[in-house]
């Protein structure tokens, strides 16, 4: 699935609004969903998404952003949001994902997806200091559900050596465990693999030297193995109920750092 997303970058000053489109030509997958990250931030937060004609905005985005669209018919599908940039804090990077309306099996998860649209959207300086950002952006996120191992710190190592990350929970709802990457501030997230209960789908460019392994009833181990600079980045564990009435459920990450990396 080619995901496409216009504009890639604009600059705005606070008080504007942008828009950011997002478009597919892939006519069954009609729920979009858009998420922000925040700038000097490695976490990602739902904004909203799209399903159909109908849109929901998380609590935390409704008085600043609104999402308009519809994916309903046989053509091509666009779904537009919009954004009032009212003060620096909404300086950051936009993603779009698409999916399927319903995700009842493996065939119709993100295993299609495996790359999100991103925009840039800086604003002008003069708002609160980054750290007030941080502090503010931290309590808009819903209680975590899941755990990461050593979620306070990186994971550091070496060349040629073999990190295992491991991912946690106690919902008996959630059917689906998922493990992206994120390389670099505003690149794209990218799908490692995930777990559907028992059943384990590692994405073709990973499966060389990733290895997933256990359950998504409760714990997925993410191992990876001859560790070589381009491993280097944020890994995000993120969790799905197996009717999608919540999906996505919030995300853990975990830093890995490679010594001589840059």
């Amino acid at each position: 699935l080619d995901i496409h997303q216009t504009p890639s970058e604009l600059i705005r000053k606070p008080g504007d609004s942008a828009e950011l489109v997002c478009r597919h030509g892939e006519t069954n997958y009609r729920v979009m969903l858009w998420y922000q990250q925040s700038a000097g931030q490695r976490n990602l937060s739902l904004i909203g998404h799209l399903n159909y004609q109908t849109s929901n905005i998380e609590s935390a985005f409704k008085q600043d952003f609104s999402i308009s669209g519809d994916l309903s018919g046989e053509t091509t599908k666009n779904a537009s949001l919009l954004v009032h940039l009212k003060d620096p804090e909404s300086s950051g990077v936009y993603y779009c994902a698409a999916r399927l309306a319903r995700q009842h099996t493996p065939s119709a998860t993100h295993n299609k997806n495996p790359n999100l649209a991103s925009s840039v959207v800086p604003t002008a300086p003069g708002g609160p200091d980054s750290s007030s950002r941080a502090g503010r952006a931290e309590q808009q996120q819903s209680k975590p559900v899941l755990q990461a191992s050593n979620p306070k710190r990186s994971t550091v190592g070496s060349p040629g050596e073999t990190v295992t990350l491991t991912c946690s929970h106690d919902d008996d709802a959630v059917f689906y465990l998922f493990w992206y990457r994120l390389r670099k501030f505003g690149e794209p997230l990218v799908l490692v693999g995930y777990v559907y209960a028992e059943i384990i789908n590692t994405e073709p460019q990973f499966e060389h030297r990733f290895v997933l392994s256990g359950n998504a009833k409760g714990k997925i181990n993410l191992m990876i193995g001859n560790l070589s600079v381009e491993d280097s980045g944020v890994y995000y564990c993120c969790s799905k109920l197996h009717d999608g009435a919540k999906c996505p459920l919030p995300c853990t990450k975990t830093p890995i750092v490679l010594n001589g990396a840059l």
